[in-house]
């Protein structure tokens, strides 16, 4: 239900929602949409409204977290961009951030391929935050027609088969502040991840020309 969520979401969800379904062929038997942005955006709470208003419109949505999809937890994967980093500084963290060398673009492409086929029951990755802390489990698209995939990552050009990319704006600072409010890291504020995020938000903005709806810093909506 909705006033499980955080109130102040609940608005610009259903905005988005209204847009959204101006601009999907509800014809289509199957419908990827790529809902991505900085960390701390809003992506995971707009996803979870937009789902609910999705099966209140009697419409089968299953989100999907791209976040399952690196290659390592967290905690190695930061270990392996300050190997990188020391190795090949900067250039070495371009190459490597939200690239097939960080991240299963392989898999979850397969997985938008499968649904989009009508396979019913289809195998996720699941990650955790430990060493061995990674599965596999079945997830079940039986009466499906809405895959929502929210991540980072969503706008890249290794990103294959969405039909409806949505960029949410922000900034490095803004990401940096709402990874502190979590507490999710203990190097949340390390000086690499300042520079992560510098990295990510220039190829974020390249990703965003490739949307076809925005949501600006201030919550306003454009289609482009």
């Amino acid at each position: 239900m909705l006033n499980t969520i955080n109130p102040a979401a609940v608005p610009l969800a259903k905005e988005l929602y209204s847009e959204i379904r101006k601009r999907i062929d509800e014809k289509k038997d199957k419908i990827v949409i790529s809902l991505y942005g900085g960390s701390g955006c809003g992506k995971t709470t707009l996803a979870t409204i937009i789902k609910q208003l999705f099966e209140e419109d009697g419409i089968g949505c299953y989100v999907l977290s791209g976040d399952h999809y690196p290659k390592r937890i967290p905690k190695r994967n930061d270990e392996e961009r300050m190997r990188i980093y020391q190795e090949r500084e900067t250039d070495g963290l371009v190459d490597y951030l939200g690239t097939p060398n960080e991240i299963e673009f392989d898999k979850i492409n397969k997985v938008i391929t499968q649904f989009k086929a009508g396979q019913s029951l289809i195998s996720l990755k699941q990650m955790g935050r430990e060493d061995g802390d990674i599965c596999y489990v079945d997830g079940d698209f039986h009466d499906i027609q809405i895959l929502l995939i929210e991540w980072t990552h969503g706008g890249s050009e290794y990103l294959t088969g969405v039909d409806l990319p949505i960029y949410i704006d922000s900034t490095p600072e803004g990401t940096l502040e709402n990874r502190l409010k979590r507490n999710r890291d203990e190097n949340a504020a390390s000086d690499l991840i300042r520079m992560v995020l510098e990295i990510e938000q220039t190829k974020l903005l390249k990703q965003a020309k490739a949307a076809k709806l925005v949501v600006d810093k201030d919550g306003g909506i454009h289609g482009q």
